[in-house]
């Protein structure tokens, strides 16, 4: 909790600074996940966790206990990869209201 509070204190001290990349940098989203199945031996709960990078830059992360119990590591997975793609699907929104239309492509 202190390492959130450090870095929400640095943000809004920062205001003017922003994402930079090298000039030579792809422009291109990257994600990765992985789920951990039945992390939780209470509930039998897996945890679903991924990130994404914009060129070099880690710019969205989320780790999350999933709702329902998985049968099997691979659904675990799927569920993992269901929620890493929405949330590329959601970016990819907010970059064309940004206006930044040089996205490659993106890597899961």
């Amino acid at each position: 909790m202190e390492t959130a509070l450090k870095v929400v204190k640095y943000i809004k001290g920062e205001p003017g600074k922003g994402l930079f990349n090298k000039a030579s940098c792809k422009v291109e989203l990257a994600v990765y996940y992985d789920s951990d199945w039945e992390a939780c031996p209470m509930s039998r709960s897996s945890i679903t966790r991924f990130f994404v990078k914009l060129g070099e830059k880690l710019i969205s992360w989320k780790s999350k206990k999933q709702h329902t119990e998985a049968r099997s590591s691979a659904e675990a997975e799927y569920r993992s990869m269901a929620m890493a793609t929405s949330e590329i699907i959601w970016l990819i929104g907010v970059f064309g209201e940004l206006s930044v239309k040089n996205l490659l492509h993106v890597k899961l």
